[in-house]
């Protein structure tokens, strides 16, 4: 199994995207997450409708995956749906899964979320949507074979660090009995 997939997900202001373009830059991995695709993010966020936005990303996740490159797939989403999702699609395409959940603390996601330049690209820009989009969520527990790396008072640099050495030194999530 040489093919890899990095899936990278935690909660708005965990500095996911910033991480994942760091890794892309050093690891030379596909780099997908949803909002690169302006047209349909505009049509999806005009509704709340996170299993339509879900089913997009498998969809394209899925494309991505039968040309065989190794991919960095960024989802702000911790719920157990699209873990099982992400894992069940990877282990049928036969991809070696790291999944990464970056995480920090209430009080950093606040500042993070209320300090972001160029915000109207972000739907979570106060402590308000913050809050809304964690209580719109329901949490996933740590899964067998998920890392969790807590980016509080670190820079996105050496979160990436922490998460190539993951990579380089971590068995993948193997097979879908470790789900």
């Amino acid at each position: 199994m040489s093919k890899k997939l990095l899936y990278l997900f935690g909660e708005p202001g965990t500095g996911k995207i910033t991480v994942a373009r760091i890794l892309q830059e050093r690891l030379g991995w596909k780099l997908f997450w949803l909002h690169d695709l302006d047209t349909v993010c505009e049509i999806v966020g005009k509704y709340p409708l996170p299993r339509l936005m879900d089913t997009i990303s498998l969809a394209v996740l899925k494309e991505l995956m039968a040309s065989g490159q190794d991919i960095i797939y960024v989802r702000p989403s911790r719920d157990l749906q699209t873990r099982d999702g992400v894992r069940g699609l990877a282990h049928a395409r036969d991809y070696a899964v790291y999944s990464i959940h970056l995480w920090a603390n209430y009080d950093t996601l606040v500042e993070r979320v209320e300090n972001r330049r160029n915000g109207s690209k972000f739907r979570v820009k106060s402590r308000d949507d913050l809050d809304f989009y964690l209580g719109s969520r329901h949490s996933t527990m740590i899964a067998s074979g998920e890392c969790l790396v807590n980016t509080d008072g670190t820079t996105p640099e050496k979160v990436a660090d922490t998460i190539q050495d993951l990579v380089q030194f971590t068995a993948p999530v193997m097979s879908s009995a470790n789900i």
